[in-house]
């Protein structure tokens, strides 16, 4: 205690720091300790508590003790609340008298030593070891008193920062907090909107398959214009001229409609086209029908074709394949006594038939022509050829002369030589020209009208 009595200033330091760490350890309790449970108003007076007892109860007590030990009026703790009035306090001057010995009166020496004492006092308080240390202590005490307040600001500062670091961390939670709803709300959007979409799909993947269907039916009718079309007519009625008598056609509910391709692989290796041909017992019809049944059962969709010649009570039957990339194609692979006296070849062959045109037809190849335009321009080829045949007859025939005109002396043999030379070239001409032209067949009519049978 006497330590405190002697050092008053360092006492009230001592008081302000302890002061301040008890701030910060009931603060740290308080705000870890019991803040999930309790509401913003309880925090608030619960603050105040801890200021109250830090910063007011405790330095106040101790600062009262100092001034009385000072011999000062008690209004000096005012200026604590004043801003820096701290420092001002810690440099008021200790007002009071030195402890003196009681002296009786009576002894004359003793008086004299008390005034010794106090003269010696006097003056040990003027010497400079001891205003130095007087001054050491005052700077020491206002140092402290800055740091403390100084570690006050910054408590001060730190809290503040806590508080809007607090407030921010709550805005963002409630954010994330919206955030997640809106989320949620997109998902379970997102989700019927994908559920719409799988429906809309679905109809449109059945809209889909019903227009095409309705486009390959029109492309049927587009192709046969004009020309009567039987969808699952069993034994379509056939009769007239050659044509007496009802085919037996078997369907086979599974058919598919070919590639080009595939049609032809299959012409190739069916053996219709090897029948011998008989006006009695094997004719057009028997060709067709075994044509159409061999390719239903092989899983191809086949028709059946029955053809009206203009002016002749003689028709003619064949079959049509309804390919997936080049369209209708007829096929025909009927010959007969004539034309087997003609060729000694493959008889499957590509029709080609337009009413109102003739009927043409063309020996099955690796590029053999689909449209009916294809089959004119051969068919023009021909006359070409025809009247370039002509015109090498007439040159073969005046090549001849010449060569009675050199025996007899009237032609050059320059003339003879150029002249063959032409021939020969005209020959290598008519075989190429030839070489093309002959896989067409000789035409059966004009056609006046036809009837598919699917």
């Amino acid at each position: 205690m006497n330590w405190f009595n002697k050092h008053l200033n360092w006492t009230v330091v001592l008081s302000w720091l302890t002061s301040y760490f008890i701030f910060l350890a009931l603060l740290a309790i308080f705000s870890t300790g019991i803040e999930p449970y309790v509401t913003d108003e309880l925090a608030a007076n619960g603050l105040v508590l801890i200021y109250s007892i830090s910063f007011v109860l405790l330095p106040v007590f101790v600062a009262g003790w100092a001034l009385k030990k000072k011999s000062r009026n008690l209004w000096w703790l005012l200026i604590l609340y004043v801003p820096f009035g701290a420092l001002f306090f810690l440099t008021l001057e200790n007002r009071s008298e030195p402890q003196s010995i009681e002296f009786k009166e009576a002894e004359p020496e003793i008086g004299k030593q008390k005034e010794d004492y106090e003269i010696q006092t006097r003056e040990s308080d003027k010497s400079p070891s001891y205003t130095s240390r007087f001054w050491i202590l005052k700077t020491s005490s206002i140092v402290l008193a800055v740091a403390l307040v100084a570690a006050i600001v910054y408590s001060i500062v730190i809290i503040r920062d806590r508080d809007a670091l607090n407030i921010e961390l709550k805005s963002v939670q409630y954010d994330l907090t919206l955030t997640r709803a809106e989320l949620t709300s997109t998902k379970e959007n997102l989700s019927s909107m994908q559920a719409q979409l799988n429906s809309i799909q679905q109809t449109l993947y059945s809209v889909q398959n019903e227009l095409d269907a309705a486009k390959a039916e029109l492309r049927l009718y587009e192709e046969t214009l004009g020309v009567r079309v039987f969808s699952g007519v069993q034994q379509p009625p056939v009769t007239g001229g050659d044509l007496i008598g009802s085919p037996n056609l078997k369907n086979n509910s599974i058919a598919t409609d070919p590639t080009w391709q595939e049609l032809k692989e299959f012409l190739l290796i069916d053996p219709t086209d090897d029948e011998v041909y008989s006006l009695e017992l094997f004719n057009c019809v028997s060709f067709a029908e075994m044509l159409h049944n061999n390719a239903e059962a092989a899983g191809i969709k086949a028709a059946f074709v029955a053809v009206q010649f203009t002016g002749s009570d003689i028709g003619h039957t064949l079959n049509a394949f309804r390919t997936t990339d080049k369209g209708l194609v007829y096929v025909d692979n009927t010959t007969n006594e004539q034309l087997q006296q003609i060729k000694s070849e493959e008889w499957d062959k590509i029709a080609y038939l337009a009413t109102g045109k003739e009927y043409g037809s063309i020996s099955l190849g690796s590029n053999t022509p689909l449209d009916y335009s294809s089959y004119e321009k051969m068919k023009a080829d021909w006359d070409i050829y025809n009247q370039k045949l002509e015109a090498y007859d007439w040159d073969l025939l005046r090549y001849k002369l010449d060569i009675i005109g050199y025996e007899l002396g009237n032609i050059e043999l320059w003339q003879i030589e150029e002249l063959e030379s032409s021939l020969e070239a005209q020959r290598r001409e008519l075989n190429n020209l030839l070489a093309q032209l002959e896989s067409v067949w000789p035409t059966l009519g004009i056609v006046a009208n036809f009837d598919i049978y699917w």
